[in-house]
């Protein structure tokens, strides 16, 4: 069992270390881990729910220590798996045989699913290794006849759980009652019914007050969540398909449509449950060994989980839960199949084989979904390294651009590109922004198989393909062969810290502090800037584009709140916010280096409305000087060469 379990922690990490960062990951360390978000207050938007809280705390501590990479922030998801696989382990070792046991241990770690989330940056790997602990000593707390630090050490397990991803805050509750009941069914005979219910304070009372204080919190981040209409994730068909069959897919690591496959397992699913609730009815009833009631609490607290779930979907309006929400719910059952078997092979044959068997199938489902390129839920990003490489060298091939890269990309793929170009360094490249998905100013474009379907091909140019997310490099056949200088201006904030428009020379006084001043801080939040009405005429938003150029000096660079930002203005109400974050092309601290933005027109622009270029910033001095605002019109346009179109 110790080879098989480093073999596959071997897997699960050296995944953790090849596999391009996903979507939810990059979102998460640009929007939370970096920004130092790690307490529930300020306002919650629409994507708050990504802020795994556990997950934010410890990657911060990781790339504080470590330096930023896919491995550092995914090294607490390690860790877990480490936990996952110690308390697996020692479960599998209470049953009776050798067989027994490896079997046991093959069905609780061998879902390729569960392994994708130990393998990368998010709370669920989290809450199951910590769920793992929780139901281990929940085991040991009715196997030792009710020991208090065992129940303490189960709930304190299952609120860190909560902690790492608040779903599980349904199995906190659940437990936290499976230990009441448990408590006045353990207490001492002849006590009654208030004796027990004393009893029961008494001795849990510490475990109690800790699931009430932790509770507190999580109420309030579940009220701000629901404000923000944070609970977007899930399905609306119904608990079957989307919970039952939807998990089953995920298991099976198919990334189509459930067909009859998943259906025949949720099916298995069910009846095993059903099996499981007789046998649970019957140890109560029998109570014959206080082991015996640990089968009844799992079978509790599954059951109790799924009706919560069902029952929240109804009264607060949150979605179903699906896959990867719902993955706690599998992990429950595979531990209700093994404490099952391991109950029933004492005195059946059949049971001793029906593990086994299961384990085998559980073998060549796993086999099956090997790799170590890429994850189940997000498959577009795999191949975004190569896709970032693939850019920069068709942009060599090319004459210098007048302004940074602009990308042409859908959702999926737009914050792992935002997270390497800050990573890696790519100061060529703009900022990526999923609202140039389609514009015909960008410069290359990023399409998953869905976004090249709902565009004219004829209009593209193919230069690339990636199998992993069926995904392709594109460009224009018809695209600007240049661009004209049509506005230009320039605020250059003169004093005693003036850049001299030289990158890297350190200034020793902060910037002239006056109305028109480069200076801010967490007092002064907004720089003076660049604001003018534009002469918009009918075709601008297609054909212009904003260059933005600035000298900027910074006392840290791991402020993450700095940044330059161009805004449309109608009769004074901001109307449409680009922004590029500083941090994203600083050097080092205390030395003046340039940044660029490319901006474009939106679409709903109007003659009239006014645009505004300034430097924004909540936290230490950050000081912008030889601000620049270029209005580019693209000129002139030629096919691309269609020699350049290659597939691979």
């Amino acid at each position: 069992m110790v080879a098989l379990a480093c073999l596959l922690f071997g897997y699960v990490a050296t995944r953790a270390a090849l596999i391009p960062i996903t979507w939810d990951e990059a979102y998460n360390y640009l929007e939370f881990t970096r920004k130092g978000t790690l307490l529930p207050f300020g306002h919650f938007r629409a994507m708050a729910a990504n802020n795994h809280w556990l997950n934010t705390w410890l990657t911060w501590l990781t790339t504080s220590a470590l330096g930023v990479a896919e491995l550092t922030l995914r090294i607490p998801a390690l860790v877990a798996y480490g936990l996952y696989l110690y308390h697996t382990a020692r479960l599998s070792t209470v049953l009776s045989s050798p067989l027994q046991r490896v079997s046991a241990f093959v069905v609780l770690n061998g879902n390729p699913y569960m392994l994708d989330f130990f393998s990368l940056s998010r709370g669920y790997g989290l809450a199951y290794g910590l769920m793992a602990g929780s139901l281990w000593h929940l085991y040991r707390y009715f196997r030792e006849g009710g020991r208090s630090r065992d129940c303490l050490a189960s709930l304190g397990f299952a609120v860190l759980a909560v902690a790492a991803h608040l779903t599980l805050i349904h199995f906190l509750l659940a437990l936290l009652a499976v230990f009441v009941l448990a408590g006045l069914l353990l207490a001492p005979a002849g006590l009654g019914t208030p004796g027990r219910a004393v009893y029961t304070l008494r001795t849990h009372a510490l475990p109690l007050v800790l699931v009430g204080v932790s509770l507190v919190p999580a109420a309030f981040v579940v009220r701000k969540l629901r404000q923000a209409h944070a609970f977007f994730y899930g399905g609306t068909t119904g608990f079957w398909q989307d919970t039952l069959v939807g998990s089953a897919n995920a298991w099976l690591y198919q990334a189509r449509r459930p067909g009859i496959p998943a259906e025949c397992l949720a099916a298995l699913v069910v009846l095993l449950m059903a099996v499981a609730v007789v046998a649970a009815v019957r140890s109560i009833r029998r109570r014959s060994n206080t082991p015996d009631l640990y089968l009844p609490a799992l079978v509790f607290l599954v059951t109790t989980c799924a009706l919560a779930s069902v029952v929240q979907h109804h009264v607060l309006g949150v979605l179903y839960l699906s896959s990867r929400t719902a993955t706690h719910l599998v992990i429950l059952v595979a531990w209700i199949l093994v404490v099952l078997a391991g109950e029933r092979s004492r005195t059946s044959r059949s049971w001793r084989l029906a593990l086994p068997l299961v384990a085998a199938a559980v073998v060549l489902n796993l086999i099956g979904s090997l790799n170590l390129s890429s994850v189940l839920e997000w498959r577009v990003s795999a191949d975004v390294k190569r896709m970032l490489a693939d850019v920069a060298a068709a942009r060599r091939a090319e004459p210098p651009p007048s302004h940074p890269t602009v990308l042409g990309i859908g959702l999926d793929l737009e914050a792992p590109i935002n997270f390497y170009r800050l990573v890696d360094g790519l100061t060529w490249l703009n900022v990526a922004d999923r609202r140039m998905k389609s514009h015909p100013l960008s410069d290359f474009y990023l399409y998953s198989e869905a976004d090249w379907r709902s565009v004219d091909a004829d209009s593209f140019v193919v230069l690339d393909g990636y199998r992993a997310g069926n995904s392709r490099l594109l460009r224009r056949k018809v695209r600007p062969s240049g661009y004209q200088v049509v506005i230009r201006k320039q605020e250059d904030y003169e004093g005693p810290a003036d850049s001299l428009s030289a990158p890297g020379m350190i200034s020793e006084a902060l910037a002239y502090r006056g109305s028109r001043s480069g200076f801010t801080d967490r007092r002064h939040r907004r720089s003076g800037g660049i604001s003018f009405a534009p002469n918009l005429t009918g075709d601008a938003a297609d054909s212009s584009l904003i260059l933005v150029k600035a000298m900027v000096w910074m006392e840290s660079v791991r402020n993450a709140t700095a940044r330059l930002v161009v805004v449309f203005e109608r009769n004074g109400k901001p109307y449409s916010w680009q922004s590029m974050t500083l941090q994203d092309v600083a050097t080092r601290a205390r030395t003046w280096f340039p940044a660029e933005l490319t901006a474009f027109v939106p679409q709903e622009a109007r003659p009239g409305d006014e645009v505004s270029v300034y430097l924004e910033n909540r936290r230490g001095t950050v000081d912008v000087d030889d601000l620049e605002m270029r209005w580019l019109r693209a000129v002139r346009t030629a096919p691309a060469a269609s020699a350049a179109s290659r597939s691979r």
